[in-house]
């Protein structure tokens, strides 16, 4: 799980695991879940992102849900764990610009 807070208008990640609540996933497969400040980012996040299928769409797969009232989860799938790593990374380029945009522009 990655947590957003804001800290002196900025956000903040910090990562926890615990091990109690991992489940083991198929090698290929990989899940993320991301607790956002409300649902309306969630939604933001969400609706932007998924906008763009990936490059590869036949041997990558993305799926991205929300959960709860303020997590969004988002699973990659592939056989190709280089593409899933590639993919792993343009999606945190991503997020992060969408988080920024609705920090900078968005109503608090």
């Amino acid at each position: 799980n990655v947590k957003y807070g804001r800290d002196k208008r900025k956000f903040v990640c910090c990562s926890t695991m615990e091990t109690e609540n991992v489940t083991k996933q198929p090698e290929g497969e990989y899940t993320l879940k991301f607790q956002l400040p409300n649902a309306r980012y969630v939604e933001i996040v969400r609706d932007t992102l998924n906008v763009d299928s990936e490059i590869s769409g036949h041997q990558l797969t993305r799926k991205i849900t929300a959960e709860d009232n303020n997590t969004l989860v988002v699973n990659f799938q592939s056989d190709n764990i280089k593409l899933l790593r590639t993919a792993l990374t343009g999606f945190f380029a991503s997020l992060s610009l969408v988080l920024k945009t609705i920090e900078k522009f968005g109503k608090h």
